[in-house]
């Protein structure tokens, strides 16, 4: 399996291709403060101790722009082969503790440098603890995480407890279809089964 990353080389492109716009938008803001009518701002101008650390500063923000939002669009993403999988799925898992197959909603939140899960059941919520997008062998896209269950235990569900676990889901079908397996730490709930979900929404809601 190969997690996706981003490679020194992209930061150095990246940076490269932002420093001219990058400096001449902090050479407008210079002279803007040149003209400004407040003295301790025209001082600072004056001494040109802004415009330096402006460009950074503009490169930092042009970079947080690309990574939450522009490496969405269809041409740029395929630069990078990150399937764009944020969003908000229904589906049913399939337990080995009674074989029987329970609702679920799944939430993926997504930039290009990072994804979280959250899975919410009738039962229990869980969130990733770390999690990852890569390819297998096979090529096909998948999302793996290691995750952390605090289930909601009611005085006849004593065999729901807390407990760590792991995901790996292939994502199918133009990136609107999870379906993998998931095992739990058997210290704590020696059970596994296989999750199955469809993107129903691009938006979140934050439970069940």
């Amino acid at each position: 399996m190969h997690p996706f990353k981003l490679s020194a080389g992209f930061y150095i492109l990246f940076t490269a291709l932002t420093l001219i716009p990058a400096t001449w938008l902090a050479q407008v803001l210079q002279s803007a403060l040149n003209n400004s009518s407040v003295t301790l701002l025209h001082l600072l101008a004056q001494s040109r101790v802004i415009e330096a650390p402006s460009t950074v500063v503009i490169i930092g923000v042009l970079f947080w722009i690309y990574e939450r939002y522009l490496w969405r669009i269809p041409f740029i993403n395929a630069l990078h082969g990150v399937p764009y999988i944020a969003g908000r799925y229904d589906g049913h898992v399939e337990s080995s503790y009674d074989g029987k197959k329970y609702p679920i909603v799944m939430e993926v939140h997504q930039t290009l440098t990072s994804v979280t899960v959250c899975l919410y059941t009738e039962r229990s919520p869980s969130y990733s603890m770390i999690a990852n997008i890569g390819k297998n062998g096979n090529t096909n896209s998948f999302l793996a995480y290691v995750y952390k269950n605090t289930p909601r235990t009611v005085r006849d569900d004593l065999d729901m407890r807390a407990h760590d676990g792991f995901a790996c889901l292939e994502i199918f079908d133009a990136e609107q279809k999870l379906e993998g397996y998931y095992h739990n730490d058997p210290r704590e709930r020696p059970t596994h089964g296989k999750l199955t979900c469809v993107r129903v929404s691009r938006t979140t809601k934050g439970h069940f």
